[in-house]
C-alpha cells in the first residue's frame, strides 16, 4: 500500500521544460497533447512557467501519462504510456523546422517520443547550426540509435542507458562512455546520481568527472534527471563551456532531489541564476 498520492504535470520533456523556464530560459515546447481534460492540465501548467506551447498539437488519442513509484530511499520506478506523444512523426517535426532552427539549443527527450521524430528534431537542428541534446531515456531501437547519436551534440545518458547505448557490461564510466563515442556520438555527458556526471568531448579535449554537491537528504530523485538536462540546456545556451554547464546542471539536480516532484521542488530554485559567461570554473 502507496501513500502520499498526489497528481501533477510532468513527462521528460515536460519537466525539462519547466526546468529551463525556471531558470529565466525562453522554451518553445514541440509535441502532442490529448483532446483530453489532461491537456487542458498540460497548457494551463505550462503556460504558468512562461513556456511557449503554440506548437503543441492535439491528437484524437489520450495525454501520455506515467506512474511514479517513490521508494523511501527517495529512488525511483517509473511506468510511462506515451499515448499522443507516441504518435508524433517526422513530418509533424518537419512543420516545425522554422521554430526549431530559431532556437540556440534543441533537447530531445526520449520518454515516450518515437525515435523517428527525435531523429528529424536533432536532424533540422543540427542543419540549423544549432546545438543539440539528446536525453535516451529511454534509449532509442538500435535501429536509429547510430543515426541519433551523430546528430546530437550532446548525449546525456545515466548509467543504465549507457550500458544499452554502449553494448557494454561495465560499471567504469570511462569505459562506457569511450565505447558509446565509438558508436558515433560526439560527446558524452553521463550523470552518475550523486557523484556527479562524467564528461568526455573528444574534439574539446574534455575527459574529466564533474562532482555532484553534497545533499543531506534525499527526498525525490524522480526529477533529477529532467532538471540536470534542462539547466544543461540553458548553460549552453548562455554560451558556457561543457564542464561549467555540467557543474551548473549537477548543482541543479541535487537541489531538486530535496523535494517532493519536479514541480513542486522548482520553488527551491529561487536564487538559482545561470552564472555569466567567464565566471570562475
Amino acid at each position: 500500500m502507496a501513500g502520499d498520492g498526489r497528481m501533477m504535470c510532468g513527462g521528460k520533456a515536460a519537466n525539462q521544460a519547466m526546468a529551463i523556464a525556471k531558470l529565466g530560459g525562453t522554451v518553445d515546447f514541440v509535441s502532442a497533447v490529448g483532446s483530453d481534460a489532461m491537456a487542458d492540465v498540460v497548457f494551463a501548467t505550462m503556460r504558468k512557467f512562461g513556456i511557449r506551447v503554440e506548437h503543441m498539437q492535439r491528437s484524437s488519442a489520450p495525454t501520455l501519462t506515467g506512474v511514479v513509484i517513490v521508494s523511501a530511499d527517495g529512488s525511483n520506478r517509473i511506468v510511462v504510456d506515451p499515448a499522443a506523444t507516441g504518435k508524433v512523426s517526422p513530418a509533424d517535426i518537419e512543420k516545425q523546422s522554422e521554430v526549431i532552427g530559431a532556437n540556440s539549443v534543441c533537447l530531445v527527450s526520449g520518454d515516450g517520443f518515437p525515435d523517428a521524430a527525435a531523429l528529424a528534431a536533432l536532424t533540422i537542428a543540427r542543419r540549423a547550426g544549432v546545438v543539440t541534446i539528446f536525453n535516451p531515456a529511454p534509449p532509442p531501437s538500435p535501429e536509429l540509435r547510430a543515426a541519433i547519436l551523430r546528430e546530437s551534440s550532446y548525449v546525456t545518458p545515466n548509467e543504465a542507458e549507457a550500458r544499452v547505448l554502449s553494448d557494454v557490461d561495465s560499471d567504469d564510466p570511462e569505459v562506457l562512455v569511450r565505447a558509446i563515442i565509438g558508436r558515433g556520438a560526439q560527446a558524452v555527458v553521463m550523470t552518475l546520481g550523486e557523484r556527479g556526471a562524467f564528461v568526455s568531448d573528444p574534439a574539446a579535449g574534455i575527459e574529466t568527472l564533474v562532482p555532484a554537491p553534497h545533499v543531506e537528504k534525499v527526498v525525490d530523485t524522480s526529477g533529477a534527471g529532467d532538471a540536470f538536462n534542462g539547466a544543461l540546456a540553458i548553460a549552453l545556451a548562455s554560451g558556457h563551456g561543457i564542464v561549467n554547464a555540467v557543474r551548473f546542471a549537477c548543482a541543479a539536480a541535487a537541489i531538486i532531489t530535496q523535494g517532493p516532484g519536479l514541480e513542486d521542488a522548482l520553488p527551491l530554485w529561487e536564487g538559482l541564476s545561470v552564472p555569466p559567461v567567464g565566471a570562475a570554473q
